[in-house]
C-alpha cells in the first residue's frame, strides 16, 4: 500500500515538475495570461481596501481630535483662578 501510494506521489511530483518547466518556458501563454489577470484583480483590490482603510483612519483621527478639544476647553472652563 505505501510503495503505491510513493510512487503516486512520485509520479505527482514529475509531472508538476514538468508542467512548470513549460510554463516557465511560456509553452503555456493562456496560463500567463490568466496569472496576469489575477495579480491585477489583486492590485486593484488591495488598492481599493487601502484606500477604504486611509479613509476610515482619517475619520476615527478626526472624532479623537474633536473629543480633545473639547476635554480641553472644558477642563479649562472648570479651573478654579
Amino acid at each position: 500500500m505505501r510503495s503505491k501510494q510513493a510512487w503516486g506521489w512520485l509520479a505527482a511530483g514529475v509531472v508538476a515538475l514538468g508542467l512548470n518547466g513549460f510554463y516557465q518556458d511560456g509553452g503555456a501563454a493562456w496560463a500567463h495570461r490568466m496569472v496576469d489577470q489575477l495579480r491585477d484583480q489583486i492590485a486593484e483590490r488591495s488598492s481599493v481596501m487601502a484606500n477604504l482603510a486611509a479613509e476610515q483612519f482619517n475619520s476615527v483621527a478626526e472624532r479623537l481630535q474633536l473629543a480633545a478639544a473639547r476635554n480641553e476647553s472644558s477642563s479649562a472652563a472648570w479651573r478654579p483662578r
